[in-house]
């Protein structure tokens, strides 16, 4: 068992006093780990959650300070008899269990999703291991696919794999790479109805080039995407390959929502195609093949 990065090192008067104050008695495998350690990062982090279908990242271990300020911010969050001990790639805890029948046991608890009316905090609990020793004996070495048949199964399914995209992303990986040879991690991330912030949101710090997402976005009619996009700096007046505005493509598509939020965020009504016709040229075709709506399209172009 190795961790990295560890705390300053605690006494068993620190421990005993906080085990008084809160009225709690921590399973003795687990003092001597904080006495070791005192929390950090391990050298392994890789493990399957079996009852979620998950695998999951441990991010790294609290120290026994940390441990008291997680107590109080997840106290009416977290079932009552785990404590949070460390968290995950995604911010889910690593809990203990102080209660007496399996005391020292280690739990995931997935805050990712809120309680209906009738749950209680157990239903996000999930059994890891009996002991805080059994647990990171059973972490393993992060193993990051890239082959292309990885990264198009990865990004097929952003939400299901979120765990180990992000892993991906934060392992170095070129976020501009070219996915199966046509798109990059953003433009695959776009395709279909939602689009994962937090992944969304990393791609952003490690340096994405948003081009070509919006208009993958525009292609698929995700607005959430469209409008995270353009919030985060993709260029309206962006042209496809055939060298046409999104304007004019949405003005041939006839998307009248997407069309108003282009002209609202700037875009060019006076841009041409490779043919040199504008969007306002393409409402009046329209017009011509008897879409009602076009009409609506021009007079947002006038």
């Amino acid at each position: 068992m190795k961790l990295s990065k560890t705390n300053t090192t605690i006494t068993q008067q620190d421990i005993d006093n906080w085990e008084q104050k809160e009225g709690i008695v921590l399973d003795k495998t687990f003092q001597r780990f904080l006495l070791e350690y005192n929390g950090g990062v391990p050298t392994h982090r890789q493990t399957h959650v079996g009852d979620l279908d998950e695998t999951i990242i441990v991010n790294s271990f609290f120290s026994l300070e940390q441990i008291q300020e997680e107590c109080k911010k997840y106290k009416n969050i977290l079932p009552e008899h785990l404590l949070p001990i460390g968290f995950d790639e995604l911010g889910n805890r690593i809990c203990i269990s102080k209660e007496t029948t399996n005391n020292g046991g280690i739990y995931y608890y997935d805050l990712r999703w809120d309680l209906e009316d009738d749950e209680t905090p157990e239903v996000f609990q999930y059994f890891l291991a009996n002991s805080i020793n059994t647990f990171i004996n059973q972490l393993q070495d992060d193993v990051i696919q890239t082959t292309n048949d990885d990264l198009l199964e990865l990004f097929s399914e952003p939400f299901k794999n979120e765990t180990q995209i992000i892993s991906l992303i934060n392992s170095g990986w070129d976020v501009n790479t070219l996915i199966d040879g046509e798109y990059t991690a953003m433009q695959r991330l776009v395709l279909g109805e939602k689009i994962n912030i937090k992944i969304a949101d990393l791609l952003i710090e490690k340096g994405t080039n948003l081009s070509g997402a919006l208009e993958q976005a525009t292609v698929w009619n995700n607005m959430k995407a469209i409008n995270y996009l353009i919030k985060h700096g993709a260029n309206v007046n962006e042209t496809n390959e055939e060298n046409t505005p999104l304007l004019i493509e949405m003005v041939k598509s006839i998307n009248i929502p997407v069309i108003q939020l282009l002209l609202e965020q700037g875009a060019d009504k006076e841009a041409t195609d490779e043919d040199g016709q504008t969007a306002k040229y393409w409402a009046k075709v329209k017009i011509k093949q008897g879409y009602k709506e076009a009409k609506k399209i021009l007079t947002l172009l006038k």
